[in-house]
């Protein structure tokens, strides 16, 4: 994680970052995360991303890449999974979906779209 500025409140045992921009290598994927601000806790297993919240993944293996669009995302680090009860837009080279709320497993790949989910899909 790197960002421009850091604040510890230890009383609330949680940090505060603005402009956080977060890289997790899995080996076959990278995944960049970067938000307005970033709350973690002091056990640095959870982060909550706000703001402008992008989530950008890159399969190293075929070389696609996509993104998602977000104002809120809670982060476990452990797990890699990341939830949203937010808007979300998804984007690839060509496809777009939408949704209200998202679970997402960062090592599986996996995701669930929880509600008012709709797809835009180019034709070859």
């Amino acid at each position: 994680m790197r960002a421009p500025t850091l604040r510890n409140d230890p009383e609330l045992l949680q940090g505060t970052i603005e402009q956080p921009v977060i890289r997790l290598n899995q080996g076959h994927a990278i995944w960049d995360l970067n938000a307005d601000t970033a709350i973690v806790t002091a056990d640095k297993e959870h982060v909550k991303l706000s703001g402008k919240v992008r989530v950008q993944r890159f399969d190293l293996g075929s070389g696609n890449q996509v993104e998602l669009h977000t104002s809120e995302v809670r982060i476990e680090v452990t797990p890699q999974t990341a939830s949203t009860d937010e808007a979300v837009n998804m984007f690839d080279t060509q496809n777009h979906v939408s949704a209200i709320g998202m679970d997402l497993d960062m090592k599986t790949n996996t995701f669930k779209l929880k509600q008012q989910v709709k797809a835009t899909y180019a034709v070859n």
